[in-house]
């Protein structure tokens, strides 16, 4: 087996090899998809990288729903005292229609736009799956 990596580690778990590596005292457990472990070995430099260069973004984040971070926009109103009865009703009738039930990491600045157009010309914005 090759010499063992320097930042993390890399495991067998059944035939997909997996990598291990710490952020800030956050354990990372990341799927490399593979069953080479040179491929792992490439995922972990790359989170290396990344990390190195503070652009590493949280890979459970892909599989975050609009929901949660519509869920955390009204807490956030709610804690700060900002204008929540305001807040609210946006959220429950514009928002969640239309970004609720998609990937947060799906939300791109087209998507953000039709949704902006939409709601200037009155429609109600509801996403077509």
């Amino acid at each position: 087996m090759p010499k063992k990596p320097q930042f993390g580690s890399i495991r067998k778990r059944g035939r997909i090899f997996w990598i291990r590596y710490y952020r800030d005292g956050r354990r990372f457990d990341e799927s490399s998809a593979s069953q080479k472990y040179s491929d792992a070995e490439r995922l972990l430099r790359q989170r290396h990288a990344e990390i190195f260069a503070g652009i590493h973004a949280d890979p459970r984040a892909g599989r975050t729903f609009g929901n949660a971070f519509l869920d955390d926009l009204l807490v956030d109103y709610k804690v700060n005292g900002t204008r929540y009865d305001w807040a609210e009703p946006v959220v429950r009738v514009r928002l969640r229609p239309f970004f609720g039930a998609m990937r947060a990491s799906s939300v791109n600045k087209a998507l953000a736009q039709r949704y902006i157009s939409e709601a200037a010309g009155g429609r109600r914005c509801e996403r077509n799956h």
